[in-house]
């Protein structure tokens, strides 16, 4: 095969989202190689089939047609030389991953066996606060500016937060809530092997990405449909964007530039001292943690766990500690109004219990008082008669009225005389125990 050309990859490679979906929509073998994907793998995957149809010239039914007619050798040549024109060697050993598994979802698997491997040349350490912040101040877009506002905030990885839709806040934000719960679909979470190794955490937007958001929207920058994403920009844009305003601002050149903003928040999480279960929740982190059987993923439980953390995760905070301690007070005073809620509650039932128990009282002094007259007596007087004297007075008193009754009747068998006899012998019972 001939030596092909490896046009330079432009600065911009800008990848609309009609150019994926057109993609998508255009050849039966990438719908044929999507169709199980998810959401964010389909981002990904149709962005790479679009980097090679531009390099090579070939679109992806011509590619596959290709690839049938000639030396397998020679199609793997053109997958590595393809990559090779990509910018960094995760991304190109992405890349050819991807375009093998197009050619194997298509019914081609004549491709020698590959030896592909990526070993990752640094560890990242994790942004500083105030080095985000420097970052922010070289971003001019108030996209790209909320693009890292949304992953410091989240800790998501880049291709999770450029997959986000506005439904996925639409329903807290419509509420105005802060913090905002990300309510992914469970695709997000896991495939056909059960739990992603790589897996978006249960997590949420702070006030810093809210109040982007409500300034977007109400200048008509964005435009929250359920089903469009937020941030409308392709991966090698915002990698770029970033990249240069990094340059600009002399940050550490071994930073990477999402990885490190994700392990900011993830360092953040650990200073914060939250439990850890509900810490790896956050974060995604199922593998070796009880949240991996976790059934009780109420928002609103984990919403009170991240804003105690939020102090710390806040890149604009001026004192986190400080905050830390004001986030703790608001905790530790709302739950001392419920205690003070439940407390009255408890008074009005021993004031519902008092007036029963004063009712009560009244009706028994009002049998005995019989033809005599009741004179209404005042709570406190009432009080003052153990209720215990009331019963057995009443009860001595009903005990010589069945007598009575018994003793006008003095026929036997009539039913006076019966009733007689069993009012005298119930009601006699208590007042011979008393």
């Amino acid at each position: 095969m001939g030596e092909i050309v490896r046009p330079r990859v432009p600065k911009k490679p800008e990848i609309s989202i009609a150019e994926r979906e057109e993609i998508s929509k255009k050849y039966q073998s990438v719908r044929r190689w999507l169709h199980d994907k998810g959401e964010e793998s389909r981002y990904t995957y149709a962005r790479y089939m679009i980097l090679f149809t531009r390099i090579t010239g070939k679109d992806p039914d011509q590619f596959l047609a290709w690839a049938k007619t000639v030396d397998p050798l020679d199609v793997q040549d053109l997958i590595n030389q393809t990559a090779e024109t990509l910018p960094t060697k995760s991304i190109q050993f992405n890349f050819k991953i991807e375009m093998r598994s197009f050619l194997h979802a298509n019914g081609y698997n004549n491709l020698p066996k590959a030896r592909l491997s990526y070993t990752l040349k640094e560890w990242h350490r994790a942004y500083r606060r105030e080095e985000i912040r420097k970052l922010l101040s070289y971003l001019d877009s108030p996209i790209h500016k909320l693009y890292v506002y949304m992953a410091v905030e989240s800790g998501l990885r880049a291709r999770t937060v450029l997959a986000l839709k506005w439904r996925h806040i639409q329903e807290d934000f419509d509420k105005g809530l802060v913090p905002v719960a990300i309510r992914l679909e469970p695709e997000f979470y896991q495939d056909d092997n059960g739990l992603k190794r790589k897996s978006a955490g249960f997590t949420f937007l702070g006030k810093r990405s809210v109040a982007l958001l409500k300034e977007a929207v109400g200048n008509g920058l964005l435009k929250p449909n359920p089903n469009s994403f937020i941030i409308d920009r392709s991966y090698s844009n915002i990698f770029k964007v970033v990249d240069r305003a990094r340059k600009k601002a002399r940050l550490d050149p071994s930073l990477s530039l999402n990885h490190s903003l994700r392990k900011y928040f993830e360092d953040a999480l650990d200073h914060s001292k939250i439990d850890i279960d509900k810490k790896r929740l956050i974060e995604g982190h199922f593998g070796d943690t009880r949240a991996k059987s976790y059934t009780g993923r109420e928002w609103s439980d984990l919403s009170d766990f991240y804003s105690k953390a939020y102090p710390q995760i806040d890149v604009d905070a001026g004192d986190p500690e400080l905050e830390t301690k004001l986030v703790d007070w608001q905790f530790e005073k709302a739950a001392l109004e419920k205690k003070i809620e439940r407390l009255e509650n408890d008074k009005t039932l021993e004031d519902r219990i008092a007036s029963l128990e004063h009712k009560n009282k009244e009706l028994m002094i009002y049998m005995l008082a019989g033809t005599q007259g009741f004179v209404p007596l005042a709570p406190e007087k009432l009080h003052q008669i153990p209720t215990q004297d009331l019963d057995k007075a009443l009860g001595e008193y009903v005990t010589r009225l069945a007598r009575k009754g018994a003793q006008k009747n003095k026929k036997e068998g009539g039913p006076f005389y019966k009733l007689g006899l069993q009012i005298g012998k119930h009601a006699a019972e208590p007042a011979q125990r008393g």
